[in-house]
């Protein structure tokens, strides 16, 4: 995805993909997030046949002044001070390798960009830049992303902050530091059947202990009563059938027809359909908020997982009328689009 090359006494990674078609406030902020560390910068070049988006490990030149400067003044010191010389560059050698660690997130990001270019729900509005505080700790903690996996989740995390500022808290941050390895896969294994900010609980291939362990690292909401969603009154048809609806949050939903064999039990039945008063529901995994902002960072899978929920349906009614619909921009719902 990218490759080292040098420009006199700069070095820096060449990302061959172009900014055009980046909406203008998430260009400048993933500009100006690029800028932050050690006077980093992107520079666009226009080149014949491609643009390239070329990060520059800048601010060499300046660091040698700086370098030359503080040897005169510490000479006499270090000179005398084997001790202090020695933590001198030892500094210099956590900052070098912090700024490149940061650097090595940089190209994620860009990819992570790349492929929501088109996506309608990334708005183009927000401020210029994102929050100081959020850049802050960010390089803190991608100043320790020492191999491409943590490069690359991370890179996700700056992503998702640039295309939504305000998705990351400073706790969430954190937590996404000290999140376990097994902790955080067992969490991507329930996002893949994620719809909007939660799961159904019949796509969830988790043991109760898997779940629990979730709960525990505040990533999934804990209730002794569990979570639901709802489902409202639709439509009539021709025949004067009515309809239950549930849009999960997303722009997809179900629509199930009210006839013979749609069975609904009570709140501690194993049916898929329960009623919650008035309304019949099916169980869910909430994410809390910190699991949504981490989510944020993974596929999208919403498509996959109503298609999943509507093969759950068919098979706890197969003598049920139902389909999948989807709404517009102006929240008219219409059939599933083409993928």
């Amino acid at each position: 995805m990218a490759d080292k090359k040098s420009s006199g006494n700069d070095v820096g990674v060449a990302v061959s993909w172009s900014l055009n078609g980046v909406k203008a406030k998430i260009k400048s902020r993933l500009l100006s997030s690029a800028d932050q560390w050690g006077s980093t910068k992107l520079q666009e070049q226009n080149l014949q046949s491609e643009r390239h988006v070329e990060l520059h490990q800048a601010g060499t030149r300046s660091l040698v002044k700086i370098f030359e400067t503080a040897t005169k003044t510490l000479s006499a010191e270090i000179s005398d001070n084997p001790a202090l010389a020695l933590r001198v560059l030892k500094a210099i050698e956590r900052h070098t390798a912090a700024i490149e660690n940061i650097e090595g997130t940089l190209p994620f990001a860009f990819e992570e960009i790349r492929r929501s270019m088109t996506d309608e729900d990334v708005p183009d509005t927000g401020p210029d830049t994102l929050d100081q505080k959020f850049l802050d700790r960010y390089g803190t903690y991608a100043g320790q992303a020492s191999d491409e996996v943590l490069r690359e989740k991370w890179g996700r995390v700056l992503a998702s902050e640039i295309k939504k500022p305000g998705t990351f808290s400073l706790k969430t941050l954190r937590i996404i530091d000290e999140l376990e390895p097994t902790t955080a896969q067992l969490f991507e294994r329930l996002c893949e059947a994620k719809l909007g900010s939660s799961v159904p609980s019949i796509l969830s291939s988790l043991s109760n202990h898997e779940i629990w362990e979730l709960q525990e690292a505040g990533l999934v909401r804990t209730t002794e009563i569990g979570y639901h969603w709802s489902f409202g009154k639709g439509g009539t048809d021709a025949d004067g059938r009515g309809s239950w609806i549930c849009d999960f949050g997303t722009v997809y939903g179900i629509y199930v027809v009210i006839g013979p064999g749609l069975t609904i039990g009570n709140q501690l039945s194993d049916t898929l359909l329960k009623m919650h008063g008035e309304f019949p529901a099916i169980d869910i995994f909430s994410l809390t908020d910190v699991g949504i902002s981490i989510a944020s960072i993974l596929p999208n899978r919403d498509r996959e997982a109503i298609l999943a929920l509507k093969a759950a349906f068919t098979k706890a009614y197969p003598e049920v009328e139902l389909d999948i619909y989807q709404r517009d921009s102006d929240g008219k719902g219409g059939p599933l689009k083409a993928n």
